[in-house]
């Protein structure tokens, strides 16, 4: 009988360990997704951040590459000069 009583407290001690165990692994996986989460918050917002400079400098690249503009930089760099020549 005695082995019995060994056998029903070994079994009672594995099952709270393994309770234990699954509620601390329940615990972290909470933490962890809480972390990431936070952490993919930051990400869009420098997405975002990012999407609207690749925006500005879109425009500020098309505003100097049309033809007026270039005519500009052109006239600008020849000084004026009827061919550019010095």
């Amino acid at each position: 009988m005695k082995w019995i009583l060994y056998l029903s407290d070994r079994l009672l001690f594995l099952t709270l360990l393994l309770c234990f165990l699954i509620a601390g692994l329940r615990i972290h996986l909470g933490v962890e997704s809480t972390v990431v989460g936070y952490q993919l918050g930051r990400l869009k917002e420098s997405e975002a951040a990012l999407l609207e400079k690749r925006s500005q400098l879109l425009m500020q690249y098309s505003k100097m590459t049309t033809k007026q503009a270039l005519a500009r930089y052109s006239e600008a760099s020849t000084g004026d000069r009827p061919g550019g020549k010095l």
